[in-house]
């Protein structure tokens, strides 16, 4: 089965009713009037394209061509390679869809996403639970403001329970679940009142400064102008804004100029960044993100701790970092996959590691942690640089995770906590998720 045919059957199930359908419907609609979405009538239109012909199951509708024909008038015989018109809408639908998720659409009962790779959306629903009730007026437990609308459990109305039949056994079920979820939080309230979580030694150090930690995004606009003109960009050409537009023909010239100004965010590091700022808040720090095409070198030069997202493909500046690292990740130009290259192999470890499974894919993917001193040699940066955007989404995964962090770092056998190292991990994946992570190599630098 496809990656099209998978995502269409998970909607087939989610929404098995008219009513769910023209709940989702609804939904789209607010995403469109949104904030997020108001300035875009052409993402807007996309959006409400591809989820109507995921309800309806249309597989062919969601290819490059067909949405071109259908949501852009472009003619049945349009050269897809020259009109860049459905890639570049879709990484901006992207983009529109997390700011929309992380402000105002926040508790939406749905969630639709577009992974890149393709054009058929994600939806999940986080159904409302609301409390049994004695009687239709009667709520026993109110909802937090901003909180989950709760679920409508059905009532039958003509046989409604009276209050002297309150099902009891139900009623202390729930009490034992409060009793439950309030201990749960007192833990979690003492974890937060100690400042930090154990064996922490990592982030305490990128948190040492007492300034927000300085995160640099990575540049989804930069893969697609790379794509478009079938070269790379290096970190020099970067910093002085010379991305290569200029060689596309005319109309394509207008699209990498004016509408792939590296001003989106990937939705692997919106998410990233919420793991982020949940580490930052135990330290009673916080985070400062900034999109990698909106600073320049001074910038990264100064005795601040810095955290970096993604490979040079999409953020060149982690190649300022090149001559400091054993394993980087670069771009193939033949296989057209990013490759782990080891410039100093240790006994049974290779010089190359090239994954067999691209972005969506499924095979062996690979994804590096590296810890190394700032730019000017004050200061720590942390860089998480995945063969694809899911080896970096596993990559915050693991050094958000403490247990795991702790372990991994243990078994690297530095002589001090501030000693430079850096961690290779395999990934096997199924269709773009990871099943297992193997640490592969550990090198102390």
């Amino acid at each position: 089965m496809g990656q099209i045919e998978e995502r269409l059957e998970a909607v087939a199930k989610l929404i098995q009713s008219d009513r769910d359908a023209a709940a989702l419907r609804l939904h789209v609609e607010k995403i469109i009037d949104s904030p997020a979405f108001s300035s875009s009538r052409r993402s807007g239109q996309f959006l409400q394209y591809i989820v109507e012909k995921a309800l309806s199951q249309e597989i062919d509708a969601l290819k490059e061509r067909t949405i071109g024909i259908e949501v852009f008038h472009r003619p049945p015989d349009y050269d897809t390679g020259e009109d860049a018109v459905v890639r570049v809408t879709a990484s901006d639908v992207r983009r529109r869809l997390v700011q929309h998720y992380s402000k105002e659409g926040r508790a939406s009962e749905f969630k639709i996403s577009l992974p890149p790779g393709g054009y058929a959306p994600e939806i999940s629903r986080d159904s409302p639970i609301q409390q049994p009730v004695v009687q239709e007026h009667l709520v026993l437990v109110s909802p937090e403001p901003g909180a989950h609308p709760p679920e409508r459990f059905p009532i039958n109305k003509g046989s409604a329970p009276r209050a002297s039949k309150v099902p009891w056994p139900l009623v202390a079920a729930i009490a034992i679940l409060v009793m439950l979820l309030l201990g749960a939080w007192a833990i979690l309230f003492e974890k937060s009142r100690s400042g930090r979580p154990a064996d922490s030694q990592l982030w305490s150090l990128l948190f040492s400064s007492g300034r927000p930690l300085y995160v640099v995004l990575s540049d989804p606009d930069l893969n697609e102008i790379q794509i478009l003109t079938g070269q790379s960009v290096s970190v020099s050409d970067y910093a002085n804004g010379k991305l290569g537009c200029e060689t596309l023909a005319p109309p394509l010239q207008k699209v990498c100029s004016s509408t792939l100004r590296g001003d989106k965010v990937a939705a692997v590091d919106a998410s990233a960044l919420g793991k982020i700022a949940s580490v930052a808040s135990l330290f009673g720090s916080a985070i400062e993100p900034h999109p990698a095409r909106e600073i320049r070198l001074s910038d990264l030069k100064t005795d601040r701790n810095m955290l970096f997202l993604g490979s040079r493909r999409a953020n060149p500046w982690t190649d300022l970092f090149r001559d400091k690292l054993d394993f980087y990740v670069a771009h193939d130009d033949i296989t057209g996959l990013q490759v782990v290259h080891n410039t100093h192999p240790k006994p049974g470890e290779a010089e190359f590691y090239t994954p067999t499974a691209g972005p969506q894919g499924t095979g062996e993917n690979y994804t590096v942690i590296s810890f190394v001193p700032g730019l000017n040699g004050v200061g720590f940066a942390m860089l998480l640089t995945g063969a694809t955007h899911e080896g970096t989404d596993a990559a915050v995964a693991v050094v958000t995770d403490q247990d795991r962090l702790k372990k991994i770092i243990g078994d690297c056998q530095r002589k001090s906590e501030s000693a430079p190292f850096q961690i290779l991990l395999k990934l096997k994946m199924m269709v773009g998720s990871p099943l297992t992570t193997e640490v592969i190599a550990c090198h102390v630098l």
